[in-house]
C-alpha cells in the first residue's frame, strides 16, 4: 500500500449530514478513543479496532483508495 487513505468521518446520531476528514494514523484517537460507546463501519463493514481497521486496509479491495466511508454510530442501552 503506498498512501494511506483519508478517512471521511459522520457520526450519524449527532449529525447526519456533518462530515470530519481525518488522517489514517489519526483513526486511533479520532476513531477509535471513544470506548465501547459507538460503532464503527468503515466502508459499510463493522470495525472493532485500529488493527481490524489494518486488517481491512490489507484487502485488495481498498487499495490505491483516496478516502473511506467511515460512519460513526453511538450506542444507546436501555431498559
Amino acid at each position: 500500500m503506498s498512501e494511506l487513505p483519508k478517512l471521511r468521518i459522520t457520526w450519524y446520531s449527532r449529525n447526519p449530514n456533518e462530515e470530519t476528514t481525518c488522517d489514517f494514523e489519526e483513526a486511533k484517537e479520532v476513531v477509535f478513543g471513544h470506548g465501547l460507546d459507538i460503532l464503527v463501519f468503515v466502508e459499510g463493514q463493522m470495525v472493532t479496532s485500529y488493527d481490524g481497521l489494518l486488517q481491512l486496509m490489507a484487502q485488495d479491495r481498498f487499495k490505491n483508495k483516496k478516502a473511506l466511508k467511515v460512519q460513526l454510530v453511538s450506542v444507546v442501552a436501555g431498559g
